[in-house]
């Protein structure tokens, strides 16, 4: 077990990796005048990845890496090229690693280990712990903005600050004192995110009202929706109603906030939250189609029941890939299933 936690941890630190880079040379090419949106968009999404199950599809991981990869090379040549037009000092960081088609899996954690093995000994312990605190504040403050673009698609005047932030990492020669000044700064910048996003669901769903939220379960076809994207749950909710079917639909986990929207309170097809104290076993005994949002962070290894849908970048192994937004082989999958056979009242 411990050998595959180690293996996990190595991935992600091999993403991590081509976004350090990356994010060294956007911060050189701004200072150069240089601003590459598509870019800092791209880096963005990717550092709001998370690998916490073992059964990732390695397909994808692998597609994304060598993307990162192709990405990295990419705004490296055009910061070289800008440093010959000025005629300016070249600053570049990284390995030789080369990521190709035919890399293996296998391949990027030997890589990842090495790398941070070296890393670490040329770190000291209190860089280390700060290095790790910056990478966990970019990514959960890329998620807020995944999420607010998912609302506002031009939403980016936080990118460069978010990896202006991350590039910190790889500036080994900086006080540990100014890092932790920086860190204390972006605080703030992840607090107006956060203020930022509650605004728009507010503007969106209307202001949050207390609501009696039902736990039962109601005799019929389902959909279980876990994960804390409001609005996949929307488009969810949408696309059932579109199929003039009648669907029950419940969350599961952070989705519980939905209940207090006057939006989703008004929705005939939303029914209830069901609990998650063993989420393994809600996925494995629910009677209808479960779809897993974007940033949906549990672990359910080993939990295969031929009914689980993603909408994840990385999406675990065995599941069904949700495609442009389109959720009719979730809602024909539902319809398919037994669905409950009676009304049940769940224990409270």
């Amino acid at each position: 077990m411990h050998k595959i936690i180690k293996s996990i941890s190595a991935l992600q630190d091999s993403l991590i990796c081509q976004l350090r880079e990356i994010s060294f040379y956007i911060v050189k090419l701004k200072e150069l005048g240089y601003t590459n949106k598509s870019a800092m968009a791209q880096s963005i999404e990717a550092l709001s990845l998370f690998l916490v199950n073992t059964s990732f599809n390695q397909t994808k991981y692998l597609n994304l890496v060598a993307k990162l990869y192709s990405l990295k090379q990419s705004v490296k040549e055009k910061y070289k090229k800008c440093c010959e037009e000025q005629q300016l000092p070249l600053e570049t960081i990284g390995t030789t690693f080369e990521i190709t088609p035919q890399t293996t899996i296998n391949q990027l954690i030997e890589y990842a280990e090495k790398n941070s093995i070296n890393k670490q000994k040329a770190t000291d312990k209190t860089k280390q712990k700060l290095y790790e605190l910056i990478s966990m504040f970019a990514k959960l403050a890329s998620i807020s903005v995944v999420k607010i673009k998912s609302y506002e698609a031009d939403f980016d005047e936080y990118d460069f600050e978010i990896l202006r932030f991350f590039a910190l990492t790889n500036a080994y020669s900086i006080r540990n004192e100014k890092i932790k000044r920086r860190i204390m700064e972006f605080s703030h910048l992840a607090l107006n995110l956060r203020e930022k996003f509650i605004e728009i669901l507010n503007s969106k769903y209307g202001e949050k009202q207390n609501a009696q939220i039902s736990t039962s379960e109601l005799k019929g076809k389902a959909i279980l929706v876990s994960g804390d994207d409001l609005n996949e749950l929307d488009d969810v909710l949408q696309a059932v109603e579109k199929s003039e079917t009648s669907i029950s639909v419940y969350t599961n986990g952070p989705l519980i906030l939905a209940h207090f929207y006057p939006y989703f309170i008004n929705n005939k097809n939303l029914k209830g939250h069901l609990k998650d104290d063993d989420i393994k076993y809600l996925f494995s005994t629910f009677k209808g189609a479960v779809l897993i949002t974007k940033h949906f962070l549990q672990k359910i290894d080993n939990l295969y029941n031929g009914t689980i849908f993603s909408n994840k970048t990385i999406s675990f192994s065995k599941v069904i890939d949700i495609i442009d937004n389109d959720y009719s082989p979730l809602i024909n999958s539902a319809l398919k299933l037994e669905g409950f056979s009676s009304d049940k009242e769940t224990e409270k």
